[in-house]
């Protein structure tokens, strides 16, 4: 499937994000997969991969 990808932790751009092939997950038990026609890339996201605003508070993902 496609996906926009930041490959690096450091990368901190909008240049640095890029569209990859990635594996289709597979769901765990409990767990469903949708099939997504569109999406999109909201304000929000790009703003955390240019380091976020300091007033917000989150949490980088450990995987």
């Amino acid at each position: 499937m496609k996906a926009l990808i930041v490959e690096k932790a450091a990368d901190r751009s909008l240049q640095d994000l890029n569209f990859a092939e990635v594996p289709v997950p597979t769901p765990a038990e409990r767990e469903v997969l949708i099939k997504v026609h569109a999406a999109g890339l909201n304000p929000v996201d790009y703003k955390i991969v240019e380091d976020g605003v300091s007033a917000w508070q989150y949490r980088y993902p450990t995987c």
